[in-house]
């Protein structure tokens, strides 16, 4: 079935190149201005609609209507194409997931590994692997942490217009800076870890 897809695809989308190199010659800019002269014509001779201007005027519709066409090719070329792009994309962000998940599974199962020996450090023939205690800032209530700020917010919300919002980040590093001074922070704190450092 998938490809049938793709054989169907390929097909569409060299109909699709056909039909952008037909009427090639002429752009919208060339029979906009061909237009333009075959209107002066007209006017030129008091608006008579002559035989060699009437088969002009159809020709240049003609014309007109293949450059649409054309053009109408190439957007849609265009836009099989950035489905094929956005399932590639889809496709390599799902396998780069898979792969991180492997390297975090693989590290934490060295680390406990380590931890059931005893030991912080293991020097292999093409790497050296280590333990080592880290701080990091664990957010566990951000509604309590924020609950003064989103009042502030909604305070000045009401001073704008409709179409402007206002909104705010939280600021991880300043915040683990401040509660590592010594400054009361509800809603958040500093947790130890060990990560395995593998160089």
């Amino acid at each position: 079935m998938l490809r049938w897809q793709i054989i169907k695809q390929v097909l569409t989308i060299n109909f699709f190149y056909i039909m952008e190199q037909k009427e090639k010659s002429l752009s919208l800019y060339d029979l906009s201005q061909e237009q333009l002269d075959i209107e002066r014509a007209l006017e030129d001779a008091g608006g008579e609609l002559t035989p060699e201007l009437e088969e002009a005027l159809g020709n240049n519709a003609e014309a007109l209507f293949h450059k649409i066409d054309s053009y109408n090719a190439i957007m849609r070329k265009n836009e099989y194409m950035n489905e094929a792009i956005d399932a590639e994309i889809k496709r390599l962000q799902a396998l780069k997931k898979t792969n991180t998940n492997k390297v975090k599974s693989l590290k934490s199962y060295i680390g406990y590994v380590m931890g059931t020996f005893g030991i912080t450090k293991i020097e292999g023939n093409l790497c050296k692997v280590s333990k080592r205690k880290t701080t990091a800032l664990e957010i566990y209530d951000e509604d309590t942490l924020c609950r003064d700020t989103f009042a502030e917010v909604e305070r000045l919300q009401e001073t704008f217009p409709a179409w402007i919002r206002l909104d705010f980040t939280i600021s991880k590093t300043e915040l683990k800076k401040a509660i590592e001074e010594g400054t009361p922070v509800a809603g958040a704190r500093i947790v130890e870890n060990e990560s395995v450092i593998i160089k």
